[in-house]
């Protein structure tokens, strides 16, 4: 609360020596109210996501996910599009919109009223309440014994049976004599491992399913209004921004936040033992994030968001993308994904630990999205497309797009170029950086 609220102060400071905001002095009880009761409430859910939550990973998902969704279905984002009546229905129902409609009308200028919204503030108390009860019902100060990667210790049965475990543990077996196992080995085993650890992990599927569902909503409220780019069609553009996004959270929120938590443990600790060099470690990493795991008989998270992405498009807004297209589209997922992983990998290297880890890295890629028209297509002055045109994340939309155009695909040699320059140079800082000890305050 003392977060949020010094955020607030800061926001509302900015925007009325900045932009002229103005707030009536008849408002004010109403607004302090109503921003102290949000702030409660979403502590609260917060909270309950995390007592309910077996591993940080889905705790993260669940917050990051259900916060984006109810962002865009509460009208937050939107800008000249109208929501479909249902969806504005169910938005209604949940905390956001009626804490983000009452602090609208509270901040409008020209309405009347002290600007008391009892309704909203009543739907706002009744959620915190709904979220303290879960929190402390489901509160625990250890991890589960079912988490992914847990194990289970059985007691003997028999008193036998403890005599037995302990004459196998002490009996030898010949030594056998093994080489180095080679660089495409141990890169292949680090992406198998990474790969075994995210999907056993719930919050990988909705690492998977918020693009699809975005981009659903997207279509559904711009689909028939707007063609951006020169023409390109909306189902296109928004599904290649998507994409990128998927491809963001997964390899440069999720994966190196996961890397941290493992520094944090003490796992890369142990590892800094054995032959592993750290380009390797993070080169599985980064081959988990592309699908190509096990020769591409697993599809990870990157192809998975595609796949699901262009599915949707195809078979409810008529999306249809030649298989030139579609094959070039793959070659630019395997230049593109690195160059977003490399930064990912930096970040960890440079943080001091997980929690800061997720908390910059979302913070770094929702800027980053807003500059390169992730979710808003043109709503910000030509200097924040520039500057986002020198990031990775507008590149491999901008490839990605090339890549569809219905005149026929086009290779955006730039954009990979740009991309391929920050694999390299981001990779080569991140295997500079990266730290197997967690860092000693």
């Amino acid at each position: 609360m003392l977060y949020s609220t010094a955020s607030l102060l800061l926001t509302l400071g900015v925007a009325v020596l900045g932009y002229d905001v103005q707030l009536r002095a008849e408002v004010l009880p109403a607004l302090t109210v109503t921003l102290l009761v949000g702030i409660a409430a979403f502590a609260a859910l917060g909270l309950a996501i995390a007592a309910v939550s077996s591993t940080a990973a889905l705790g993260q998902a669940l917050s990051i996910g259900s916060a984006i969704v109810l962002a865009f279905i509460s009208g937050l984002f939107f800008v000249g599009g109208e929501l479909p009546a249902g969806l504005t229905r169910i938005a209604s129902v949940f905390p956001l919109k009626p804490y983000a409609d009452a602090l609208t009308d509270q901040f409008d200028p020209y309405a009347t009223g002290a600007g008391w919204d009892l309704p909203a503030l009543g739907i706002l108390l009744a959620w915190g309440l709904a979220g303290a009860v879960v929190a402390s019902r489901a509160f625990r100060w250890e991890p589960r014994a079912d988490r992914p990667g847990a194990t289970r210790v059985r007691a003997a049965r028999r008193p036998g049976d403890a005599a037995t475990a302990a004459t196998s543990a002490t009996s030898t077996t010949a030594a056998t004599s093994v080489g180095r196992p080679s660089a495409a080995r141990l890169v292949f085993d680090q992406a198998r491992a990474a790969n075994r650890a995210t999907w056993r992990d719930p919050g990988s599927v909705l690492l998977v399913l918020v693009p699809v569902g975005l981009y659903g909503l997207f279509l559904t409220v711009f689909g028939g209004s707007v063609q951006p780019m020169g023409g390109i069609p909306f189902a296109i553009f928004y599904a290649a921004s998507m994409i990128t996004w998927g491809t963001g959270t997964a390899v440069f929120m999720n994966m190196p936040e996961a890397l941290a938590r493992a520094r944090d443990r003490g796992v890369l600790k142990r590892l800094r033992g054995t032959p592993l060099p750290a380009r390797h470690y993070l080169a599985g990493g980064t081959v988990a994030g592309l699908g190509l795991t096990l020769l591409v008989a697993v599809l990870g998270l990157t192809l998975l968001v595609a796949v699901l992405v262009l599915s949707v498009g195809a078979v409810f807004f008529g999306l249809r993308i030649p298989a030139a297209g579609l094959a070039l589209e793959l070659v630019v997922i395997i230049v593109g994904t690195p160059s977003i992983a490399a930064c990912g990998f930096l970040l960890a290297a440079l943080v001091p630990n997980s929690l800061a880890v997720g908390a910059v890295g979302l913070m770094v890629l929702f800027v980053l999205a807003f500059f390169s028209d992730i979710f808003l297509v043109g709503a910000g002055p030509e200097w924040m497309g520039a500057v986002g045109s020198v990031f990775p994340l507008r590149n491999l939309q901008n490839a990605l797009t090339a890549a569809w155009d219905p005149a026929g695909p086009v290779v955006a040699w730039g954009n990979l170029a740009v991309l391929a320059a920050w694999s390299a140079g981001a990779g080569a800082l991140a295997v500079r950086f990266f730290r197997w000890d967690p860092r000693r305050s």
